[in-house]
């Protein structure tokens, strides 16, 4: 379970997890890693570009089989 309050603009998390504690531990977002819902976001989006980098290549490769031999993808991969 997780509670928030908010107290002279410093925020404070109440955590607590019946496997691990006997009671609530009072802790702030730095102290246990949190971060915004945008940060997460921004790095995902930059692990993407690669493999829309890729997926660019993959499809242009195909493209250009397929107009000059007419053949599928299948054929490609089977050497026909």
């Amino acid at each position: 379970e997780v509670a928030s309050s908010k107290s002279k603009d410093q925020v404070y998390m109440t955590l607590f997890s019946p496997q691990y504690h006997s009671e609530a531990v009072i802790v702030t977002p730095e102290e246990v890693g949190l971060v915004s819902i945008r940060d997460e976001l921004g790095s995902a989006a930059w692990l993407a570009v690669p493999g829309f980098f890729w997926v660019f290549v993959a499809a242009s490769f195909y493209n250009t089989y397929h107009e000059r031999t007419g053949g599928s993808f299948s054929d490609a991969f089977w050497g026909r």
